[in-house]
C-alpha cells in the first residue's frame, strides 16, 4: 500500500528504492526508501546526495542490509524495461549479490526482475508477485501521498519547442502553460532545483 500511495500521487514518473530479503524461500520486500529526485512524463533521477544521507540515517539507526530494491514508475506507458531501466539493473547490482527491481503503473500493472549478481550473472524476468495488504489507516495513506509529492521536482519543457519550459499557472485547466512568447509572464516559473 506504501508503494501504492506513491505510484498513485503524481502524474509523472516517480521512483525509489529499499531493502528485500529472502524469507522461507519467498523474496519479500521489506522497507522503501523514497529520496528526493527530479521527475518528468517519461523519467526519474534520484537525487544521489539525497539517497547518502537516506543510507547514513539507515546505518545510524542500525540498519546495514543492502539497498538491494530497486522501484519506479512507467504512470501508464506499461511495465516494460527501458535501455534506461536495464543500465540502472546494471549499476544498482555492482557489489551487490542481488537486486528485485519492479517496474510499476497506476492501474496496478507491474513487472518484477531479479538481477543475480552471484555465484553468477543472471537475470530473471516476469517474476510472479504476490502483494500483502495488511490494513492500513487512511491518514498513512495520505502521508505517503504527501511524502512522495515532497520529494519531488518536476521538470517539464513545452513540446512545440523543447526550448521553452512549461510553467505552473493558476487558471489553466491542467494547471501548466507554455511560455510561448519573450513577454509571457506566467505567474510562477519553476526555475531548476524548485521543489513542488
Amino acid at each position: 500500500q506504501q508503494l501504492s500511495a506513491y505510484l498513485n500521487s503524481t502524474t509523472t514518473e516517480i521512483g525509489g528504492l529499499g531493502t528485500c530479503a529472502f524469507e522461507g524461500g519467498v523474496l519479500r520486500v521489506k522497507s522503501l526508501l523514497l529520496p528526493k529526485q527530479e521527475v518528468g512524463g517519461a523519467h526519474t533521477e534520484l537525487d544521489q546526495a539525497d539517497v547518502a544521507r537516506l543510507m547514513g540515517e539507515r546505518a545510524k539507526a542500525g540498519d546495514l542490509s543492502p539497498l538491494n530494491f530497486w522501484w519506479h514508475s512507467h504512470v501508464n506507458m506499461g511495465t516494460f524495461w527501458s535501455g534506461t531501466d536495464d543500465d540502472t539493473c546494471e549499476r544498482l547490482a555492482e557489489g551487490v549479490p542481488f537486486i528485485l527491481a519492479i517496474v510499476a503503473c497506476q492501474d496496478g500493472r507491474m513487472r518484477a526482475r531479479l538481477e543475480l549478481r552471484q555465484p553468477i550473472s543472471l537475470t530473471l524476468d516476469d517474476l510472479p508477485i504476490e502483494i500483502e495488504t495488511p490494513p492500513v489507516c487512511a491518514e498513512q495513506v495520505k502521508a505517503w501521498e504527501q511524502e512522495a509529492k515532497d520529494a519531488m521536482r518536476v521538470k517539464a519543457w513545452s513540446g512545440a519547442d523543447a526550448r521553452l519550459p512549461r510553467y505552473y499557472k493558476e487558471g489553466c485547466e491542467d494547471g501548466w502553460a507554455d511560455c510561448t512568447a519573450a513577454d509571457d509572464r506566467p505567474r510562477r516559473t519553476l526555475a531548476e532545483g524548485d521543489w513542488i
